[in-house]
């Protein structure tokens, strides 16, 4: 007699307690269709092993709220056609797979709380990763880490309190960020650059992230994984981070090495440079849509241009400095406050008002110096009567718009220029890291201040040029001042003060040699021209006041018109 059994038929694994299945040379695939969801209540382990197995899964993996650790690990991929997700708090899920982790779109990986680890020897790429308040580790040794997403999506890839990423050559690309909502960040990659999004500000600081990997014997052991720190890419990678709302603070190095560009942009908060950012030979872009506090240096080579806006202020640290060979352009909306600005190429500075951070450093070295100050308040301008701006330059224009007691306040080291400057235009990066853009500033080609107007050297001679500028206008008090026993003070175009103007000074400690004319236009107000040697007025040139008293001294000759 035959008896037929009645069991009844089954469509998934699930287990109450641990659940642990190993392939010691095979694939394990979960269906999609006739069930395959594979659920556990303690630690999970699948694990297909030898060198060409892999992990698909179709249906659900699922630890419940009554369990563990979850371990997925292929010899060859992982293809993650379904969510994964562990429903205990602070749980942790690791996939590894000794060639790539593939997440299917609409897929998710999800954790309550507890940290999620992904580690590919080629590619990982990603659709949704989601840890709360835990922290995710994603790792493609080989290659990339890739966001399944289209071009130009805006969902969140990773949520976590922490993010680590570490890639062979790119994180996310230039037409296809990785969108974070995220705490901390740190990340490693080579030529494929680092491409990121965050949604609600990011802190760039050192992580060690770790999860309990569960073995055969359904035991889970935490993982030693290393710390990692900064934001670095090599061989000419670009480094873009953006946060759309809130700040960004960087705590730990940003560097990219070669030729890779830097864009660093809170679209809608601050950015605080606590640690140093080399630029390699590219160009750096620092974009704030508040304001930007620059306490480290900031250094790149080569064509490599510096390019810093805030949407309010900018401040530099005492003793910060930023270093370049190229040109250099910061531009604050309110107040600017300036450690060291150094390079072979030009400077602009644009502010609401300009002032020294109060080291005894020289604030700006550079071929030319272009200075634009918005302010019209009294006391606005570039420097103060107190502490003058210390520059290092060849050539200078300047247009100041502060009132009374403001102005243009400038202590130079050595021989100086007034003129027509080059157009000093810096490269803006681009999100895709390798557009870059040229601003256009308009180029300047006299000094104009709406107050006051010192121009000292300590040690070279001052002189305005001909052509292509060099007027020196003022509507306060004005002092042209050539430091030093050989230094000369050449007037090659007009020196004017305003009808709002004051007094006007001119004082070389060699010669005075006047090719323009010298007008005060404000009433009684005076002018006095002092020289250690000559002072020679050229054919036709005039030195005119408004009923105010007019000074020439020299200690050798003078020669009037």
């Amino acid at each position: 007699t035959l008896t037929p059994t009645t069991d009844a038929a089954l469509s998934e694994i699930d287990s109450d307690a641990n659940l642990v299945l190993v392939t010691t040379a095979g694939s394990i695939e979960s269906l999609s269709t006739g069930g395959g969801a594979i659920t556990a209540s303690g630690n999970m382990l699948l694990k297909a092993g030898g060198a060409s197995s892999n992990i698909t899964l179709g249906a659900v993996v699922t630890n419940t709220t009554a369990g563990g650790d979850t371990s997925l690990n292929a010899g060859q991929d992982i293809l993650q056609n379904a969510n994964i997700v562990a429903n205990t708090s602070a749980m942790t899920i690791d996939l590894v797979a000794g060639r790539n982790i593939t997440m299917a779109d609409g897929t998710s990986t999800t954790s309550t709380n507890g940290n999620i680890l992904l580690q590919a020897g080629t590619d990982v790429t990603i659709e949704t990763l989601a840890a709360g308040t835990g922290n995710v580790s994603v790792t493609a040794t080989g290659q990339d880490i890739l966001d399944q997403d289209a071009a130009g999506d805006t969902g969140v890839d990773i949520t976590a309190a922490g993010l680590l990423l570490k890639a062979g050559r790119g994180i996310g690309a230039g037409n296809n960020h990785l969108e974070t909502t995220v705490t901390t960040l740190t990340a490693a990659a080579a030529s494929g650059g680092i491409f990121v999004t965050e949604s609600d500000g990011i802190t760039v600081d050192t992580l060690t992230i770790n999860v309990d990997r569960v073995d055969a014997t359904s035991t889970a052991t935490t993982t030693s994984n290393a710390a990692q720190s900064n934001l670095v890419t090599s061989s000419g990678g670009h480094i873009v981070l953006v946060s759309t709302t809130g700040d960004l603070v960087l705590s730990d190095d940003v560097t990219a090495a070669g030729a890779g560009n830097v864009l660093l942009k809170a679209t809608a908060g601050g950015v605080t440079q606590n640690n140093a950012i080399d630029g390699g030979s590219g160009s750096i872009s620092i974009v704030a849509g508040t304001s930007i506090a620059e306490k480290a240096g900031i250094t790149t080579t080569g064509t490599g241009t510096i390019d810093l806006q805030a949407g309010t202020s900018i401040a530099m640290d005492n003793g910060t400095t930023t270093s370049g060979a190229a040109n250099i352009r910061y531009v604050a909306t309110t107040t600017l406050t300036v450690g060291s600005i150094t390079t072979t190429g030009d400077v602009s500075l644009s502010a609401s008002s300009i002032t020294d951070s109060g080291t005894t450093d020289t604030d700006v070295t550079a071929d030319e110096l272009r200075i634009v100050t918005t302010g019209t308040a009294s006391g606005n301008g570039a420097g103060t009567g107190s502490k003058a701006l210390e520059i290092s330059v060849a050539k200078l224009a300047a247009d100041v718009n502060g009132t009374g007691t403001g102005g243009l306040f400038l202590t130079e080291a050595n021989d100086i220029l007034v003129g027509t400057l080059n157009a000093i235009n810096v490269n803006q990066v681009g999100t895709d890291g390798s557009t870059l853009t040229a601003t256009t500033d308009v180029a300047l080609s006299e000094i104009d201040s709406d107050a006051n107007l010192v121009l000292v050297t300590t040690a070279g001679s001052i002189e305005s040029l001909s052509t292509g500028g060099g007027a020196i206008t003022a509507s306060g008090n004005m002092l042209l001042k050539a430091g030093g026993s050989t230094s000369n003070l050449k007037l090659g175009a007009v020196v004017t003060n305003t009808t709002a103007g004051g007094n006007t000074s001119l004082n070389a400690g060699q010669d005075i040699l006047q090719n323009a004319n010298i007008v005060a236009n404000t009433s009684g107000k005076s002018i006095d021209m002092v020289a250690g040697r000559n002072l020679t007025m050229a054919n036709g040139t005039s030195t005119t006041s408004n009923d105010g008293n007019i000074l020439l001294q020299a200690g050798t000759d003078i020669t009037i018109e």
